[in-house]
């Protein structure tokens, strides 16, 4: 009689961030089970190059069906922070949040559920930005293994730094104004306002911040035993997370460097490399900005700009500026990286990993959440500085700190060493894991 091989659902999301870390353990998983990736059809590629069999979600994974009500409270924000009702400002801000969160497609939904227990899965594996999996799972009482490609900051972390709370929910600028006990018991009075919100909405369920909510029954975290911060993870049950560290191929220099940026990198003494990100980016005046702060200085800049690349290529030749700075809407980072002596970046997880394993220190001028947190964590590890503070330095001060700073020098060195001696990831002891779960 022929062993059936146990049936395995991966959901994953459409950041390309999220997808390359996931990947050599999903073929390690397809080789013992009959796995199936949900994937964005902006990643088929990917999945056709590994060989992993994939369905393609029908749907936008971001779009959310309450825009209108998103949006409605967006212009109460707008409003009651004219108005300088802060608290007011920052409840409806926190209400949209909650609302966009909601991106699940009912009719979807409904078909992947009917799909996933036609199937008989046995386990579901899921990105902790996933709102699908989470909830199909719920539902059928599939066990699920949860991971996350970034740092895990959640409620156990916040219970030990609640005086970082208004770095991860933006309030820096009105920190001030807020009541002294205004995070008090937060992320309840959060969840409190989410049952509203659905309740209203008569929306599917989805966890408030769900994007750091890891407590399925087996949970890996992409990251490094010094990046991850030990709070996060709960003392009493520990022996469930597991942090899994990159892979070698991730910081492999790309092939097919253009002969201009190596052409411009031999001539230059000083490099500074400015990316701030795939997915959220800065507008063209942030870069315009920084060429003008740097212009006639020491130091080179290697400019990602995506799409303002044209507009900024124009500026830099009028500028008569061409010897100082290159631009271009991609570029080769790992590259960069290895000849940089200073990356601005907004704090993405992959980018800290490559700056980390190239020894090139930090400045994060951060856009989302977790890019936020990432900067707390890159500052309190010695690896660079976050803009995202009460800062008295000016730019340049913050460059020269670094670029003179043996103290980060010795903690890039240390940390980039461990990155190295984690190289040969032990997939199978995971798989092990996985497949004790599933047996029961």
């Amino acid at each position: 009689m022929i062993k059936m091989k146990p049936k395995v659902v991966a959901f994953t999301v459409k950041h390309i961030s999220h997808i390359f870390p996931i990947i050599p353990l999903l073929k390690s998983i397809d080789k013992w089970a009959d796995l199936i990736c949900y994937i964005d059809k902006k990643n088929i590629n990917i999945f056709i190059d590994n060989n992993l069999n994939f369905r393609v979600y029908p749907v936008d994974l971001g779009d959310t069906d309450y825009f209108e009500e998103s949006q409605q409270e967006l212009e109460k924000f707008a409003i009651e922070l004219a108005n300088e009702n802060y608290e007011k400002a920052h409840y409806h801000s926190l209400k949209q949040d909650l609302i966009a969160s909601h991106t699940i497609n009912k009719e979807y939904f409904d078909l992947l559920l009917k799909d996933i227990k036609q199937e008989k899965v046995d386990l579901i594996i899921r990105d902790t930005v996933d709102v699908y999996g989470a909830e199909i799972a719920r539902i059928l009482n599939v066990k699920t293994v949860g991971y996350i490609t970034n740092n895990l900051y959640n409620e156990e972390y916040f219970s030990a730094h609640e005086e970082e709370l208004h770095i991860y929910f933006a309030t820096l600028p009105i920190e001030n104004k807020l009541c002294n006990d205004y995070y008090h018991n937060f992320f309840k009075k959060i969840r409190g306002m989410n049952k509203e919100v659905e309740k209203k909405l008569n929306a599917v369920h989805v966890d408030c911040y769900h994007n750091y909510l890891l407590e399925d029954d087996f949970n890996l975290i992409f990251s490094t035993n010094y990046l991850q911060p030990k709070e996060a993870i709960p003392s009493d049950n520990i022996n469930n997370y597991k942090i899994i560290y990159p892979n070698f191929h991730k910081f492999v220099i790309e092939d097919n460097v253009p002969e201009r940026l190596k052409e411009f990198i031999s001539k230059s003494k000083y490099i500074i490399y400015v990316s701030t990100g795939s997915f959220h980016s800065e507008d063209k005046k942030f870069y315009k900005a920084i060429i003008n702060y740097f212009a006639n200085s020491k130091f080179n800049l290697v400019i990602s700009c995506l799409k303002w690349n044209s507009e900024i290529k124009d500026y830099i030749r009028s500028e008569n500026l061409d010897s100082q700075v290159y631009v271009d809407n991609f570029i080769p980072q790992k590259y960069v990286l290895s000849h940089a002596n200073l990356f601005l970046t907004s704090g993405g997880f992959n980018s800290v990993l490559e700056s980390i394993y190239y020894e090139v220190p930090m400045i994060v001028r951060p856009v989302s959440c977790e890019q936020r947190m990432n900067g707390i964590v890159i500052e309190k590890n010695n690896l660079g500085i976050t803009l995202y503070k009460k800062n008295k330095r000016s730019l340049r001060d913050e460059v020269y700190f670094l670029l003179n700073n043996k103290e980060i020098e010795n903690s890039l060195k240390m940390n980039s060493k461990d990155l190295k001696n984690h190289f040969d990831n032990n997939y199978e002891t995971i798989n092990k894991r996985i497949r004790r779960l599933i047996n029961g």
